[in-house]
């Protein structure tokens, strides 16, 4: 892939700089089988997010919530829970 500059981060600039690239590397959307996207709007939205915009050209295409990612939004709450503080 490509790292690519964009002047507006939203769904729509995003999925087409995606399918720019893959298009310049002679792939299409539809030769997607995974996506491992943050649980932000932009990229797991259902109705407008990246991930159900590529679903309409690889209706195949599965979605996972980055676990990664879920474990970092949720240290904060936990280090709370136990009192416990990450310090500088």
């Amino acid at each position: 892939m490509d790292i690519v500059p964009l002047k507006i981060a939203d769904a729509e600039a995003i999925y087409t700089a995606l399918a720019t690239s893959l298009k310049e590397k002679n792939s299409e959307l539809g030769e997607v089988v995974g996506m491992g996207f943050d649980g932000a709007a932009t990229f797991s939205g259902r109705k407008t997010g990246i991930q159900a915009r590529i679903k309409k050209h690889a209706p195949h295409a599965i979605f996972i919530h980055c676990h990664c990612h879920m474990l970092q939004c949720k240290q904060p709450i936990t280090l709370q829970e136990y009192n416990m503080y990450i310090l500088p």
